[in-house]
């Protein structure tokens, strides 16, 4: 019996980290073997350490499976085996994408994320020059305007970015 059913899926960047868990109650010794769908419906375990397309993995004999330096998007799933039989959990999607890399605040490239790259973006969004040749479009809708300084002066104040 599972008690806790590993979530539909989780999404992380090229590189980045998937954990996914599962539980199953009782006082029966359990053992765990995560596995992953190769094409064609058949199942792979998975190995301790790099697997190509899939990234590093460890954990793959624990109810907690972790995939560091993600490779790519893969299905797992977690056989649990007791003396009284197996039973296979659902599956779990790793969604794995390319991301945005994080925006760069310091816009006048002083060093430091602060009035003076508001002031800056400011200037640049009103035509002056741009010495450091940033785009003024923070907020990525493609306009360059006031919704960029207003992303910038939240940014600033302590938010993320947009």
């Amino acid at each position: 019996m599972i008690a806790t059913q590993p979530v539909a899926s989780v999404e992380t960047c090229v590189g980045g980290d998937a954990h996914v868990s599962v539980s199953a109650p009782g006082p029966v010794a359990q053992t765990y073997r995560w596995e992953r769908e190769l094409e064609g419906g058949t199942w792979q375990p998975l190995a301790a350490g790099m697997m190509p397309a899939v990234g590093t993995v460890s954990g793959e004999h624990t109810p907690a499976l972790s995939i560091s330096n993600a490779g790519s998007t893969t299905q797992v799933r977690c056989v649990i085996t007791t003396a009284c039989g197996s039973v296979t959990t659902s599956t779990t999607d790793i969604l794995v994408s390319p991301c945005e890399p994080a925006c760069d605040a310091d816009l006048n490239a002083d060093g430091n994320v602060d009035q003076g790259d508001v002031d800056y973006i400011i200037g640049v969004v009103a035509g002056s020059e741009n010495p450091t040749n940033i785009d003024p479009d923070f907020n990525r809708d493609g306009n360059a305007d006031q919704g960029d300084i207003d992303a910038l002066i939240n940014v600033v104040a302590g938010g993320t970015c947009p």
